[in-house]
């Protein structure tokens, strides 16, 4: 049976993380006498679909070796700023599509192809360019002809600006999920882990979802370095992945960690009883 208490902490981590409760096998499966103790899904999920929206470039006729200012604006400050698609329309072979920082600073160039041309997509969790935005927010859409010839040219960039906890996890940054306590002489089991970060590079620990100690004590981590999609144990398994035994003066957070060089969708689940 689960006590009071069990059953609050439960409710807790549902309120925090938005845990699921998870299916316990019926009567006279393998798992008894843990079946006694219910199971639930810890979420992990950093949003691959924030608010995305188009920046378009006015058709202007550029003359030749010139750049025209096609458009103008300033992005909220104090974000990050992910492109996501971009697109480009000219009449004459070559020239570019430039978002770039006014007065100077970070830029994303895209070089058009005769007609229509176009990078990325705009459903992907994959970026083309990624940039924190602190003042340096104000920015121009620069066509640039690149021939001799004049050239009729637009396009767009499809983009969105978040905060970090909005969004795929920066390179270095850990982004915290929830916080919990398990009560002294209960421990938390993990009894099975899942999870992608899709395109995350190799090594240990480079991309992770997990349990962490706030303060000090044992973690559970499942490493998603590499970029495959990796799990460990069985939702019904009677073998736990890895335990945390709590104590009073400790508390535990569910992270998702990004140290690679670009960003990346994390997300998972682990599935765990506590008792």
């Amino acid at each position: 049976m689960v006590t009071a208490k069990a059953a609050l902490l439960v409710a807790m981590i549902a309120m925090g993380a938005g845990v699921v409760g998870w299916g316990i096998p019926s009567a006279g499966s393998s798992c008894s006498p843990l079946c006694d103790h219910a199971r639930f899904t810890v979420q992990f999920s950093l949003s691959g679909s924030p608010s995305k929206y188009s920046l378009d470039a006015d058709p202007n006729l550029v003359t030749g070796l010139a750049n025209t200012t096609a458009r103008q604006g300033q992005f909220p400050a104090s974000v990050n700023l992910y492109v996501w698609y971009v697109w480009c329309d000219t009449t004459v072979s070559g020239g570019k599509l430039v978002l770039q920082q006014t007065g100077g600073g970070w830029a994303y160039s895209f070089s058009c192809g005769t007609g229509q041309s176009s990078s990325g997509n705009p459903g992907s969790t994959s970026v083309l360019f990624t940039q924190a935005l602190a003042g340096n927010n104000n920015y121009d859409i620069i066509e640039q002809n690149t021939n001799s010839l004049a050239d009729t040219m637009q396009g767009g960039f499809l983009v969105s600006t978040t905060n970090t906890n909005q969004q795929n996890t920066l390179p270095g940054s850990v982004a915290v999920q929830t916080i919990f306590q398990i009560k002294t002489g209960q421990t938390l089991h993990v009894w099975f882990e899942s999870g992608s970060a899709a395109g995350c590079g190799a090594g240990s620990l480079v991309c992770y979802i997990g349990i962490n100690p706030v303060v000090s004590g044992t973690n559970c981590r499942l490493d998603l370095s590499g970029g495959s999609f990796t799990t460990m144990g069985s939702p019904d398994s009677t073998v736990d992945v890895c335990t945390i035994a709590g104590n009073t003066s400790f508390a535990w957070e569910s992270v998702a960690s990004n140290t690679d060089t670009t960003p990346h969708l994390i997300s998972g689940l682990f599935v765990v009883s506590i008792y």
